[in-house]
């Protein structure tokens, strides 16, 4: 979270920001605080998704389809880790081993 806190500081047009996860978030009352924390000094809506969670939320945000969302988040996620996103999405790691994972995926 100090991540999306630096983050936000230089982003201050966004409006809401948060988390997608792989499994069911465990949300205790110290990152519940800190969430608390970033919401009221950045003036955004927070959240920790599952990506379940994440799509059926961006379904119903842009009106699109289940397979627009995925088929937009699936170059959205290939962009960021190609570093062709740095404005909205730096990346401090090199990411070419995630690349090729994701490519290796792809080609099953």
């Amino acid at each position: 979270m100090d991540e999306l806190d630096d983050k936000l500081e230089i982003h201050p047009e966004t409006v809401e920001a948060g988390f997608v996860v792989d499994r069911e978030p465990e949300i205790d009352d110290e990152i519940m605080t800190r969430i608390g924390e970033l919401e009221l000094v950045h003036s955004i809506k927070m959240s920790i998704l599952t990506f379940d969670e994440w799509v059926d939320h961006q379904v119903e945000r842009s009106g699109l389809e289940e397979s627009a969302v995925m088929d937009e988040w699936l170059v959205a996620y290939a962009e960021s880790l190609a570093l062709r996103r740095l404005e909205a999405a730096p990346i401090d790691e090199p990411a070419d081993r995630w690349l090729e994972d994701l490519f290796r995926l792809l080609s099953l």
